[in-house]
């Protein structure tokens, strides 16, 4: 999920990092780790041939993305994020799951978010995941701070 990415330069954690998603482009310091998730439709394709595939794919209880299990296997990651909230755009849960990466002692976040607060709280369990869950809280406050803020100025 690529505002995980977000949340964990937010929080200062950016050093943790050992390797993203295809997704996560920002902040552009972020493009320098390798992409771990591997498209299994030929992206250079026309965009009605690449919605046929896709389609196909899902249709055939198929994922659209997979893993690179070598490099993970070599990047080491103790935790790694992912998120089950559009089985189209990423790598899912179950292809963690599935997959061959010899990553045992890895822990598997899976971040759903389907309102704000629950994002908040995914905020939360990343820092929590990443040993540093004070600053999970002081990004959550801010979060929270400037949302009240904006309350506060759309009801006057």
């Amino acid at each position: 999920l690529s505002a995980a990415t977000e949340a964990i330069y937010a929080m200062g954690l950016q050093h943790l990092l050992v390797g993203r998603s295809h997704e996560c482009d920002f902040p552009s310091a972020v493009e320098a780790l390798p992409v771990v998730s591997i498209a299994r439709v030929d992206v250079e394709e026309g965009a009605t041939e690449i919605d046929r595939t896709v389609k196909m794919k899902v249709l055939g209880g198929e994922s659209v993305y997979g893993l690179d299990e070598g490099l993970l296997n070599r990047l080491k990651p103790s935790v790694i994020i992912t998120q089950d909230s559009c089985r189209i755009c990423a790598v899912s849960d179950e292809d963690f799951s599935s997959s061959k990466c010899k990553l045992l002692d890895a822990q598997v976040l899976v971040l759903h978010p389907t309102r704000l607060e629950e994002i908040f709280s995914d905020i939360q369990k990343v820092a929590d995941a990443c040993g540093a869950p004070e600053r999970g809280a002081e990004v959550v406050g801010r979060c929270q701070d400037l949302m009240e803020a904006v309350g506060k100025r759309v009801k006057s």
